[in-house]
């Protein structure tokens, strides 16, 4: 009888315990991701200076415009928080929003292109952590006509 109360104690365990072990596993994820993520600078372009980090709009003249960083956190309505972990990968390395369209060679996907996979799935569990902030990003501005239509298809 005793013995069938500690094998059920341990099977009835064995939940908890690999709930902790998955935890922890999770921890050390996002650690690494962030380690990846400050390596990476931060991720300073999505933030405006001495404004909330990671909800985007900074400003980047390019010749004919000025176009803006996105929302990075996990806000669902204005950041990431609706898109797929493949989704973001997509973005970081190919410059493919979640809704298909190109993203303006601003953001440097290119060299995201070469990270190993395995650094892009902790950096993208790490910025699942970001505090979620709701801020829309601006629209291009730009004073040429064909590239405020070529902005609907990169931006």
């Amino acid at each position: 009888m005793a013995r069938m109360f500690f094998f059920l104690l341990f099977i009835g365990a064995i939940p908890w315990v690999s709930g902790i072990a998955q935890g922890q596993t999770g921890k050390e994820l996002v650690t690494k991701g962030q380690y990846i993520f400050e390596l990476a600078g931060g991720c300073a372009c999505h933030s405006v200076p001495k404004e909330t980090p990671y909800a985007g709009g900074r400003a980047f003249p390019i010749p004919l415009g000025t176009v803006y960083s996105t929302n990075i956190t996990p806000d669902k309505e204005t950041g990431l928080g609706n898109w797929t972990d493949q989704q973001i990968r997509d973005a970081m390395v190919k410059g493919i929003q979640h809704d298909g369209s190109r993203i303006l060679p601003v953001m440097p996907y290119e060299g995201y292109s070469g990270m190993a996979q395995e650094d892009l799935k902790v950096l993208i569990a790490y910025l699942k952590t970001l505090k979620p902030i709701k801020k829309a990003t601006p629209s291009l501005k730009s004073w040429a006509p064909f590239l405020r239509s070529l902005g609907r298809l990169f931006t």
